[in-house]
This record gives structure tokens, C-alpha cells and sequence, in this order.
């Protein structure tokens, strides 16, 4: 009995063993495929009093799509706090939008899927100043950098399947970055105006 329970144990790890990589590469595969359909771009907004400035990859975790920003102030105050939210477009939509530099807020088709942060402590970033704000440790290393870590990455896999059969079709996206609102040092607030409809 004890042979064929130890027979029956070291059967069932050889099976785990040929089987686990076989799912693990398969859903590195899906994830890849997913993250392939997207491209990151900032919302450029000149007027904003901060915008995010750039995007680092790096080495960040498979499942993880963006861990790592770039936010620069053209406030004359100093920022105490910012939200950070994104908005998924189709591609060319998603770069007209990013792109076009307007103080107003531009008239926008529905995103496909939006999400964002809370407020994000910057520890006083000065005014006219850059920091990165990325998880520990960053993806993409900038010693000498202002840097701020946040626990989560801005954006995982997880966050875009709700798309369901849009990333079946394997279209490119651009999930357009932008500062949502501020809150200043000095216990005042900013907050972005919604795109016109």
C-alpha cells in the first residue's frame, strides 16, 4: 500500500511538473498579446498646471502594462498631491486626442474603458519641477531622479479585460495619461474639466 501511495504521489508531481509550464506559457502568451494592442501616450494639455510627461517600462512585471510615470509641474505652487486617470481610444482617435495641445477640453468619443488613481503624495514637488512615480523598484532605473513609489502599477492586464471581445480583434489602442486633479501644499485644489460632448 505504501508503494503504490508513494507510486500515485510521484505521478501526480511528474504531472504537475509537465503540465504547470505548459498553462504558465500559455498565459504569458495571452498577456503578451494583450499588452501588444496598446500604446501609452501622455495628454498633452499646455494650460494644465501639471501633466504627465513620459512613460518607463523597463523591466516590469509580465502582468503589470504601465509601473512607471514621469509628472512635471508648470504651477507656481507647490504640489502636495495628484490623481492620475487614463482613458483607452482606438488608435488613431487616442492620438488626435493626445496630441492636439488645446487648453479647452476637447469633444471626445466615448472611451472604450477609463480608470485612474486616488491622490498620489508627492512629498512637495516645487514648482516648475519633474518627479518619477513608479513602484518599487522602478522598472527603469533614473539614480539621482526626484522619485515617489506608489504600491500599485497605474495599469495592469486585469484593468483592460473588461474589454472583452475588443482585444479578441486584436486592434491597437491609446490609453491617453493624464493629470486629473491637484491638490496644492497650500490646501487649495485643481481639477481638470471634463472633455465637452
Amino acid at each position: 500500500m505504501k508503494t503504490l501511495f508513494r507510486s500515485l504521489r510521484w505521478l501526480s508531481l511528474l504531472l504537475l511538473v509537465v503540465v504547470y509550464p505548459h498553462e504558465t506559457a500559455e498565459a504569458q502568451e495571452e498577456i503578451k498579446a494583450i499588452r501588444s494592442q496598446f500604446s501609452f501616450y501622455p495628454g498633452f494639455r499646455f494650460c494644465n498646471p501639471a501633466e504627465v510627461k513620459g512613460v518607463g517600462f523597463g523591466n516590469q512585471p509580465l502582468d503589470v502594462m504601465l509601473a512607471q510615470i514621469y509628472i512635471e509641474s508648470r504651477s507656481e505652487k507647490v504640489i502636495a498631491a495628484v490623481k492620475i486617470s487614463w482613458k483607452i481610444y482606438e488608435f488613431e482617435v487616442g492620438m488626435r486626442l493626445a496630441t492636439s495641445g488645446k487648453c479647452e477640453p476637447p469633444a471626445t468619443p466615448e472611451a472604450a474603458l477609463s480608470g485612474g488613481t486616488e491622490f498620489i503624495d508627492l512629498d512637495a514637488l516645487p514648482p516648475k519641477e519633474a518627479t518619477i512615480i513608479g513602484i518599487h523598484p522602478l522598472p527603469l532605473l533614473q539614480p539621482g531622479q526626484r522619485t515617489v513609489y506608489v504600491v500599485h502599477p497605474f495599469m495592469k492586464v486585469d484593468d483592460v479585460r473588461p474589454m472583452g471581445d475588443i482585444l479578441k480583434q486584436e486592434k491597437k489602442h491609446v490609453v491617453v495619461l493624464y493629470v486629473s486633479a491637484i491638490r496644492f501644499a497650500d490646501g487649495t485644489q485643481w481639477v481638470m474639466c471634463p472633455p465637452a460632448d
